[in-house]
């Protein structure tokens, strides 16, 4: 509960770095597990039980002033952050203009600061005209901006791209920020109480579900392979000192992973949706290759790809959920991730026990988990489609 919300304060941090931020953040925890077991061990030979658990809880409660230092990064303008697509848009700077780009939609907003603004006012004035800013819109479509009054309107059928004229509006017509926020619903950078008191309404969006289904399937898999990995490779001819080796190949390969893979995503290599397409297909080779395995050496490979592909899931599941789900939403969506996997590990333990007593092997069990990851592939294919369809709706509303 304490650090649930982390992935959400890095991607107010790092927009363009945030797979690489939260990678190197659950990175941490990787290299706690293989620090923090040494220290147990030398604190209780030292001070004891209860001495070791004062100490663990003075080192915890350090994150309290870390957390204390934890502001939410300055934003003086609006931003639109997804298009109808549910992909995330293109922010670009020039000549004191804002300008939002929407790579499907071609959609282009541009905003003029405060001080363009005031000496639009001033010149208009001077002159008697009424300045305008153009936007272009699908289908063709020129809107003009007023900025003076703040009205707005639309021609439909002009196919140019420059302000040859400018049209007069009236008081009648729509305020600019209503074509604003009709134009990017989740631009709000902080959420008000009405948006706040609805944040369980993620649960009922579709888009949301195929997350948390995805994310309960992937954690139940990857959950069940840390388990029974040391037990299934003295099936394959691995000792149990041996095993121990596996552990710690699994556990290297998951760290490497962690710190090193957002460079694909944010680099712009790969999708998100198609990375996460690919640990999951991967995982589930892992497990029908692990079937026909034999010996030490093809084990420790094997759990090394297997190791890369949980970094590559646990790393970009907050990424998914900040480019598909809305804005308001994001907090109540990041927090409760794992929820649907709270309910479902508690089929786990009887899981792993049908097949280890009554077939003595746990290839069915990996046969089953092949399965599973087939499952995720295909809710992770249907996520942004899901997305798509939502925005279309509500801009028909």
């Amino acid at each position: 509960m304490g650090t649930s919300l982390l992935p959400l304060v890095l991607s107010q941090y790092f927009e363009k770095h945030v797979d690489k931020a939260n990678g190197i953040y659950s990175g941490g925890s990787c290299i706690g597990a293989f620090v923090l077991p040494i220290i147990a061990d030398k604190l209780i030979a030292e001070y004891g039980t209860s001495g070791m658990f004062l100490v663990f809880s003075a080192i915890i409660l350090n994150s309290v002033p870390a957390a204390l230092l934890l502001r939410k990064p300055k934003d003086s303008t609006a931003k639109c952050n997804k298009n109808p697509g549910g992909v995330q848009k293109e922010t670009t700077y020039e000549n004191n203009l804002k300008i939002l780009k929407s790579p499907k939609e071609g959609c282009v907003y541009e905003e003029k600061s405060d001080i363009n603004l005031k000496q639009n006012i001033e010149s208009s004035l001077q002159e008697k005209e009424m300045p305008s800013e153009v936007f272009e819109l699908p289908n063709d479509s020129v809107s003009y901006i007023d900025i003076h009054q703040r009205n707005y309107k639309i021609e439909k059928g002009r196919n140019t791209n420059l302000p040859t004229a400018l049209h007069d509006v009236t008081q009648s017509e729509l305020n600019i920020e209503k074509s604003y926020n009709s134009l990017c619903k989740s631009s709000s950078s902080t959420p008000n109480k009405e948006s706040t008191s609805n944040s369980f309404q993620v649960f009922l969006d579709v888009t949301y579900t195929l997350i948390l289904l995805t994310q309960a399937f992937m954690l139940i898999v990857i959950t069940t392979i840390w388990t029974i990995i040391v037990d299934a490779s003295m099936d394959k001819g691995v000792t149990k000192q041996e095993g121990v080796y596996i552990l710690i190949c699994m556990g290297i390969a998951d760290t490497i992973g962690r710190f090193c893979l957002g460079y694909i995503t944010d680099g712009g290599r790969m999708s998100k949706i198609n990375f996460q397409i690919l640990c999951a297909a991967g995982l589930g080779v892992f497990h029908i290759l692990f079937i026909f395995l034999e010996g030490f050496i093809m084990v420790m490979i094997s759990v090394g790809f297997a190791g890369l592909f949980i970094a590559g899931h646990v790393m970009i599941g907050v990424g998914i959920i900040n480019q598909c789900i809305e804005k308001e939403h994001v907090t109540m969506a990041v927090a409760s991730r794992y929820f649907a996997f709270a309910l479902m590990s508690f089929t786990q333990a009887p899981m792993i026990g049908f097949f280890r007593e009554n077939w003595k092997s746990y290839d069915g069990l990996f046969i089953l988990l092949t399965v599973l990851c087939g499952i995720c592939i295909v809710l992770v294919w249907f996520t942004p489609i899901a997305a798509k369809r939502r925005d279309r709706k509500k801009q028909l509303r």
